[in-house]
């Protein structure tokens, strides 16, 4: 892990907050995804075998998804981050605090981004249509891309998160 200068610090507590709940909010992910694709491309409830397929899978891989909540995860605390702990007077740990900002705009933000095709079919291939690992690179990009149209920003590896210019 980085060497911590200040371990209080507000970035630190929400990382690991965020990663706390990286599993469980994937899942979600995955079940509003399911959701969102039965009612908007089979609302008469035909059963062909995609569909078979994406109601029946009860184990969904999502290490797939790992990347895109890491860079969501990074968006948020670029947006939103502070150094500077705030005061809460509600008597809970500022962790807990953060867990509940978290699930709050990514819960927010999935809602978003299921009413957008290339989202549901990249989440949809990925975990439960075609769990081949030799595709995660492309459902990584294709999910890369989305954020990056989505938010205007893009995440480097070693310089950080820049806005696009747009030309």
């Amino acid at each position: 892990m980085d060497a911590k200068l200040f371990t209080l610090d507000k970035n630190y507590l929400l990382k690991e907050a965020q990663l706390q709940l990286k599993i469980h909010l994937l899942h979600e992910l995955v079940v509003k995804v399911r959701k969102t694709y039965i009612l908007e491309y089979n609302p008469l409830g035909l059963m062909d075998e995609i569909i078979h397929t994406v109601l029946n899978e009860q184990h969904p891989r999502i290490d797939c998804l790992f990347n895109f909540y890491f860079e969501l995860a990074g968006i948020y605390r670029f947006k939103y981050g502070e150094n500077q702990l705030e005061f809460i007077f509600e008597g809970i740990p500022h962790i807990e605090k953060y867990k509940k900002d978290w699930q709050r705009f990514f819960r927010k933000w999935s809602g978003q981004f299921c009413l957008h095709k290339h989202f549901l079919r990249a989440i949809l291939e990925g975990t439960l249509l075609n769990p081949n690992p030799e595709t995660d690179h492309l459902i990584e990009i294709r999910l890369k891309h989305f954020l990056e149209q989505h938010f205007g920003l893009r995440i480097y590896k070693y310089r950080g998160i820049r806005k696009i210019q747009v030309a």
